[in-house]
């Protein structure tokens, strides 16, 4: 039988894969239908069907080698233009720890529920934000295109000056606390003036 950090580890697998996968589908510039279901069927974690690309499950097998990701996983979205510039959008954090049992902090279904909850609040999130405002279904190849990379620590690119940090949430369980946390830019400055967004 599984112990209780047995399935904490479990659900941190799957909730950080699907965060990151419905984080950069968010960011492809296409409509995409998130459905929420009363009772997950299958591989439908936390009531949510996210269907995972390919791509993205390769890219984290081949760079991500704590998985799941103790300690601290950062997603970060950066603008690249045809002439080469990259200028730092967005930046994700997914901190994790893993504690001894302990009596205080939820217990495991109820974790599994304010998961679910927390998923849901970076969906919508993510598409609250300027750069999703600004560049997501503006991006073409003549112009520029947001890229992402997936690493293994906090140390993310400079946003700028008036960057902005928000807290999306944070879990306290009897076996490891779970942070997700966004930090994006506000000032978009390019010395390129025809990619700066239209108003």
């Amino acid at each position: 039988m599984a112990s209780g950090h047995d399935a904490y580890k479990k659900y941190l697998k799957f909730f950080s894969a699907r965060l990151v996968q419905a984080l950069i589908q968010s960011r492809l510039g296409e409509e995409i239908e998130s459905k929420c279901l009363t009772v997950a069927e299958g591989q439908d974690w936390f009531n949510m069907r996210i269907d995972e690309l390919g791509e993205i499950s390769a890219y984290l097998k081949s760079n991500i080698q704590n998985y799941p990701p103790f300690g601290t996983l950062t997603l970060e979205f950066l603008l690249y233009t045809p002439s080469g510039q990259c200028l730092p959008l967005e930046s994700w954090v997914l901190s994790a720890t893993k504690t001894p049992e302990k009596e205080d902090g939820c217990p495991l279904n109820e974790l599994y529920h304010q998961m679910s909850t927390l998923l849901r609040s970076a969906v919508v999130s993510s598409r609250m934000t300027p750069m999703h405002r600004l560049y997501v279904k503006k991006q073409n190849l003549e112009s520029f295109i947001i890229m992402y990379r997936v690493f293994e620590n906090d140390d993310s690119s400079d946003m700028g000056k008036d960057k902005k940090s928000r807290k999306i949430g944070e879990l306290v369980s009897q076996y490891g606390n779970i942070t997700l946390e966004l930090h994006y830019r506000t000032s978009m400055h390019f010395e390129e003036p025809e990619i700066a967004p239209e108003t």
